[in-house]
């Protein structure tokens, strides 16, 4: 995995798109949002709600975005450091759409 996106010009949508989980504190415990975002529309084009964070979040975040914006085989998918981004099942299943993935490492 590399840090593709440092240089580069974003100027369509469907070209980058960025993933975050943040997760928010209610009065049972915690709930964990996921969030994939369009780095040029910046609106949010798929996301998922669970009380764990877990390769199976992460991938219904990403599922629903390909879903919505029919993404293409060469786009960039940028996550942040979170381990459940580089765990083997979540990256087979962003380069099963073709997607580089682009992290800090």
């Amino acid at each position: 995995m590399r840090y593709l996106i440092r240089d580069m010009v974003i100027s369509s949508s469907n070209q980058v798109w960025i993933i975050d989980i943040t997760c928010v504190g209610i009065q049972i415990g915690f709930l964990c949002l996921v969030a994939t975002v369009g780095a040029y529309s910046r609106r949010a084009v798929g996301c998922a709600i669970s009380a764990r964070i877990d390769t199976a979040l992460i991938s219904k975040a990403l599922h629903m975005a390909t879903i919505k914006r029919h993404a293409f085989p060469g786009m960039t998918y940028h996550p942040d450091q979170h381990v459940q981004y580089a765990s083997g099942e979540y990256v087979d299943v962003v380069e099963t759409h073709g997607f580089e993935i682009s992290m800090l490492l």
